[in-house]
């Protein structure tokens, strides 16, 4: 009897034409700035960020969860559709914290998409510098970490769409 009730949304489910919802949100590449709001709980409109692409945050989440640990995420949309989550603390922290951050994320990130390909790294006596990426369908996640002062530095995930 609820096998019959569960056929009706699995056959739906199948038949739909929407990309799958990532795992970091429900919402997914393409969404317009209105569609992430309902989507996402608690987002809020934001006045935010450029990126060099163009795209703008025009939304932002105070607290998400992302790769086993909370952060703020900022919505970038390009010509109104959704290209790139960014999580990142905007406060700055001492290079022994964030490489305990960026090691955390580093191995959270690998168990759920394999190995990484590291990029290449600023020279040490600049401060903390990494970046790593992996891929997983139509996503490209970075995780990076960027010397503010040769001892401190920011660390960020960006989930954003991969370039055809």
């Amino acid at each position: 009897m609820r096998l019959r009730h569960l056929l009706l949304p699995l056959l739906l489910a199948a038949c739909s034409h929407k990309p799958p919802a990532t795992d970091w949100t429900p919402a997914h590449w393409g969404m317009m700035p209105s569609e992430v709001l309902s989507a996402v709980h608690d987002t809020a409109p934001a006045s935010g960020g450029r990126l060099v692409t163009g795209a703008t945050a025009k939304l932002r989440l105070d607290a998400a969860a992302v790769a086993g640990t909370t952060l703020p995420a900022d919505f970038y949309f390009l010509d109104d559709r959704l290209v790139q989550v960014m999580f990142s603390d905007s406060q700055y922290h001492d290079n022994a914290e964030s490489r305990k951050t960026l090691e955390h994320l580093a191995a959270q990130l690998r168990k759920q998409y394999g190995p990484e390909t590291l990029g290449q790294a600023m020279d040490p006596a600049a401060g903390l510098s990494h970046e790593a990426t992996w891929a997983a369908g139509d996503t490209e996640i970075i995780l990076s970490a960027s010397p503010v002062t040769a001892t401190t530095s920011t660390v960020s995930v960006i989930y954003r769409r991969k370039s055809a």
